[in-house]
Formats: structure tokens, C-alpha cells, sequence
């Protein structure tokens, strides 16, 4: 993996392909305070919804989250490898739970 890669930032926005939620954002950012995990901030506008200043994070922090938390809640991720939003190194995921 080169240094790029590694230090890249993204929202969960770009990781998920939509809007993570307060809850969701919530749990990334406390878990990341607890691991240690750089982080950032940008600026964006997506939508007439929302605008303003939204925390990033490097991509594989947000795998290693959503790995974590698929052990404890017993839903999974499903990437959908056809999207565009998979070409563009964001997935789009659907959640499965597992009982």
C-alpha cells in the first residue's frame, strides 16, 4: 500500500455512497477517538440538505469499523462490486443481518 493510500481522508459519505446518519457518524468518530485513528475535517455542499464542515477518516480505518462492528451487531456488508461508486474506491453497501 503506498503512502497515498494510506493517508488518503474520506467521509463516510464517499465510503458508503450516501448519507451515514448523526447515530452512525456518532459511533465512527468515538471509535476513532478510542483507536487513535487520524482524522480530518472538510467543507461540502452535497445537497440542498445539508452543508457545512463533515469529519473524514482514512479508508482503512473505515474498513477495520465496519468489520468491528459487523462482530458485535451481527450485520455484515455487502459490497456491490458493479457500482460506479466501486470504481471510484467508494462502494455502495447493503446491510445484511445475520441471525
Amino acid at each position: 500500500m503506498s503512502e497515498n493510500q494510506q493517508t488518503e481522508l474520506i467521509s463516510l459519505y464517499d465510503y458508503l455512497g450516501k448519507a451515514a446518519g448523526k447515530e452512525l457518524g456518532g459511533k465512527v468518530y468515538q471509535f476513532a477517538n478510542i483507536m487513535g485513528a487520524k482524522t480530518g475535517t472538510k467543507t461540502v455542499s452535497h445537497s440542498p440538505y445539508y452543508g457545512g464542515r463533515i469529519m473524514t477518516y482514512e479508508r482503512h480505518f473505515l474498513d477495520q469499523f465496519f468489520r468491528s462492528r459487523a462482530l458485535f451487531t451481527g450485520e455484515f456488508l455487502e459490497i456491490n462490486l458493479s457500482s460506479e461508486a466501486f470504481a471510484k474506491k467508494s462502494p455502495e453497501f447493503k446491510i445484511l443481518k445475520i441471525s
